[in-house]
């Protein structure tokens, strides 16, 4: 057995070039070891602290090149049945190694998400189906419209505005970075980024009744966001005074 199985985490924090490296050169390697650690994980040999996805600064687990491998389709079915069953154990493990593989081929994932939205019969699943595109920097809601669109219309379909309102907060949540650093009350520039996509999808679909507004309450999100911040250090800076 690898040794690195049994390790109970792969940590890339200080040795995230050299992961990457790796993933470039050996994307199916890589994709079988991690496989096998989301196996071992599910097992009654892993301890409580056992982590089988790598994590690290700005999560760099990614394998594009894993979709010129003859297999891939193969993988890629796979990994769409691991995430489709809601009642599988690990699945958030199955979630990373979906995000790494299949999201690398658009002309593989978007049709078959769209119609699994269609197909929705309840706000779990719907909601289920947007953590597929809930990753670290994901702008997914904004360079795939009609996909955004095929959700907030699923929503209220299932659950009218309550539907809509509760996948509205899970698609923003979805985009952007996890962890947000701020420097003086100002967001860090590196993770500023979010604020300008919306603005910019809300005027190329200000005429869009679902899309517009959709946009426009995120570009209001993140401006409460800023005003908040900022007047948090303000306050923090007045009473040091």
């Amino acid at each position: 057995m690898d040794p690195l199985l049994r390790v109970p985490q792969i940590d890339t924090h200080n040795h995230g070039r050299e992961w990457e490296v790796l993933c470039d050169k050996y994307p199916k390697a890589i994709y079988r070891f991690i496989v096998s650690r989301i196996e071992w994980s599910l097992s009654a040999n892993a301890t409580k602290d056992y982590n089988p996805t790598p994590h690290g600064y700005r999560d760099t687990f990614d394998l594009p090149r894993l979709k010129e491998d003859p297999e891939f389709p193969q993988i890629c079915d796979e990994l769409w049945r691991r995430v489709d069953d809601l009642e599988a154990k690990g699945r958030y493990y199955w979630l990373r190694a979906f995000q790494a593989v299949v999201l690398n081929d658009r002309s593989n994932w978007l049709p078959r998400l769209l119609q699994a939205i269609a197909s929705a019969n309840s706000m779990e699943r719907l909601s289920w189906l947007a953590h597929l595109i809930d990753f670290e920097g994901s702008l997914v809601i904004f360079r795939e419209p009609d996909l955004t669109r095929s959700f907030l219309q699923k929503a209220n379909e299932i659950a009218g505005s309550k539907g809509v309102t509760e996948i509205r907060s899970t698609l923003y949540g979805s985009c952007g970075p996890k962890t947000r650093s701020y420097s003086g009350g100002e967001l860090d520039k590196e993770d500023d980024y979010v604020e300008t996509e919306a603005s910019k999808a809300a005027a190329d679909h200000s005429s869009d009744s679902l899309l517009g507004p959709f946009y426009k309450w995120i570009v209001e999100a993140e401006q409460r966001d800023r005003a908040w911040n900022k007047a948090r250090v303000e306050a923090d800076l007045a009473d040091e005074d």
